[in-house]
């Protein structure tokens, strides 16, 4: 993760057909009762549905407690997540609620726009199956036996 502003905090925010299981940065999900960007919940079940996984609804959040210098990158370790967990980043900076800014809030100042929120699939080993194994050995007979053939004639 990577930005051009810097920031005082990076909260990674999640919607998931499956219950949120696993770590981000070893931290657990916190429980969410709706996704915080309303908004991008129709684009997420659309891609979601798209891709097989069915419709979000699980919601929660991991406050990686990072601050992020402009241009710096922040790296995410992902542990046990299942697959089709949408993540999205959300920045959060000290922000002025008046004019003479004497009320300062921290309050989200930058989120992952719709096109960028990464949908989560672990990198799996597909293993050969042994049909593959039998086809080569057929196709070796085959071969071997039109070999044959082509020689008597």
């Amino acid at each position: 993760m990577t930005g051009n502003r810097s920031t005082l905090d990076i909260i990674l925010i999640a919607a998931s057909p499956l219950p949120l299981t696993g770590t981000l940065n070893g931290i657990s999900f916190t429980s969410l009762s709706s996704f915080p960007e309303g908004g991008a919940i129709n684009a997420i079940n659309n891609t979601l549905t798209g891709l097989g996984f069915g419709t979000a609804t699980y919601f929660g959040y991991v406050d990686l407690n990072s601050p992020l210098a402009a241009n710096a990158s922040l790296t995410v370790n992902i542990a046990g997540l299942p697959s089709g967990v949408v993540i999205y980043g959300v920045a959060m900076n000290n922000v002025c609620t008046d004019k003479g800014c004497t009320t300062v809030i921290t309050d989200i100042t930058q989120v992952t726009p719709n096109s960028e929120g990464g949908v989560y699939k672990p990198n799996t080993p597909v293993p050969e199956p042994g049909s593959l194994m039998l086809l080569g050995t057929g196709l070796v007979g085959l071969a071997g036996m039109a070999r044959r053939r082509f020689k008597r004639s």
